[in-house]
């Protein structure tokens, strides 16, 4: 994710947590809350050991006063720390706490935000049995708790799943599927159904990579601009590489490394999980 302004958000959150820790219990939720916003934010620029600290400074916080609820966002923005930090074994053990406590105090959207979270970091490592899991999961809650309709974000992570492990006779299935769901609730005029911007490029993204149109070098044109405005964390990373991918299949070497190298000069400023693999891949080009 980028933050335009995050300078200014952390300055106010700091400012928030401060205070609040120095009125006592009654600035408790606000320390907590404050805390929390920030061990989301600060690992996105590059600040996760201050990240670290102040969530698990509310953690203990929180365990001392006896606060599931509060402890379950706490885990769960930590277990972002993690993906940043691309370190699976901690990320494994904040997501079982995580979704261990989400099931004893009853909240399902806990679990299942975090199974999806889970999800993408596993796909994005490219561990995709692992990931696969995850994602059904997601869409199985999904199916239990809405029966009225559903917003796809988790069936747009099986399709790249799918694509991953080349079947793709099911991914485009499950393409196909959501985008008959996503014209009928346009139609429907039903927004709480409709896939949010970030989300809705990356289905178009993987509709590209599996059936490329007429004019791919001008499709990723305009994939490219949208991604540079609605790609959230590490997505923008992902489509890079995905548009190295796609020209690769039809031998455009000059734009695939172009790609390619792209999404590492990005990875200075974008921690995350994909830049190995990157590099491998534009070593193993053919020269220019």
């Amino acid at each position: 994710m980028r933050f335009n302004d995050n300078n200014r958000a952390i300055d106010l959150l700091r400012q928030a947590a401060d205070e609040a820790e120095r009125i006592g219990d009654g600035g408790y939720e606000v320390r907590i809350i404050a805390n929390i916003l920030l061990g989301f934010i600060l690992p996105f620029v590059g600040l996760g050991t201050e990240a670290n600290v102040r969530l698990d400074a509310v953690e203990t916080l929180c365990r001392s006063q006896g606060d599931e609820l509060h402890l379950g966002a706490i885990l769960n923005n930590r277990s972002c720390l993690w993906i940043m930090m691309n370190d699976p074994v901690k990320f494994a053990a904040d997501i079982g706490a995580v979704i261990s406590l989400a099931r004893k105090i009853g909240n399902q959207y806990l679990e299942r935000q975090t199974q999806l979270n889970a999800g993408i970091f596993y796909y994005w490592r490219g561990e995709y049995d692992l990931s696969l899991a995850h994602a059904q999961r997601a869409i199985e809650m999904d199916e239990q708790r809405f029966r009225h309709g559903v917003r796809p974000e988790a069936a747009v992570l099986l399709i790249r799943i799918l694509w991953a492990q080349g079947q793709l006779q099911a991914a485009r299935q499950l393409r196909n599927e959501i985008r008959e769901h996503q014209h009928k609730a346009v139609a429907d005029k039903k927004g709480e159904l409709i896939l949010a911007p970030n989300d809705a490029l990356i289905f178009d993204v993987i509709s590209e990579i599996l059936d490329p149109s007429a004019e791919p070098g001008a499709r990723w044109d305009q994939l490219l601009a949208r991604a540079k405005e609605v790609a959230q964390g590490q997505e923008l990373i992902e489509i890079l590489e995905l548009r190295g991918i796609a020209a690769e299949a039809e031998a455009q070497w000059p734009v695939a490394r172009s790609a390619w190298q792209e999404a590492i000069a990005l990875s200075a400023s974008i921690p995350n999980v994909m830049e190995t693999r990157i590099h491998r891949r534009l070593d193993s080009s053919p020269p220019a």
